[in-house]
């Protein structure tokens, strides 16, 4: 159906199903975390990721942890420790590939900042290059694929 049509579509009824929900702490591992809040759930591969952001004491020192799982039922943390200066805003699934979003503080000034995601890892610093464009006060709100690349 084009973006303007007029055709009236069909209703289909679907039966009810019936899910079970379970309860799954998933700990920090650290006592000085304050403040964890999540910020995404997806499937990379064979594997379910959850990706939480929290500041650790002193509140100035921000944590991103992830937790990866084949089965959805055991979970196996890992934490990105952000720099002094580093802040992650967001994370967005794209390309099959998680992406964290934020910027990092320098000179007084604040420029964007990524990480992809590599669940049989960690979180990797990408470096990207803006030949002639000042990046200065700016901020990444998303990424998209582009061809083979972002």
């Amino acid at each position: 159906m084009e973006l303007g049509s007029t055709e009236v579509g069909t209703v289909i009824n679907l039966p009810l199903i019936t899910v079970d929900w379970t309860w799954t702490p998933l700990d920090t591992g650290d006592p000085d975390v304050v403040d964890p809040w999540l910020n995404h759930v997806s499937i990379i591969g064979d594997h379910f990721v959850v990706v939480a952001f929290a500041w650790k004491a002193p509140p100035d020192n921000q944590s991103v942890y992830a937790w990866t799982s084949e089965d959805a039922v055991e979970w196996v943390r890992t934490e990105l420790e952000i720099p002094q200066g580093e802040v992650m805003n967001s994370v967005i699934m794209t390309g099959g590939e998680l992406i964290g979003l934020g910027q990092q503080t320098a000179s007084g000034a604040m420029y964007p900042k990524l990480w992809r995601f590599d669940p049989d890892e960690s979180w990797k610093t990408m470096e990207f290059e803006t030949p002639g464009i000042d990046l200065r006060d700016v901020n990444i709100y998303g990424v998209a694929e582009n061809g083979a690349g972002m």
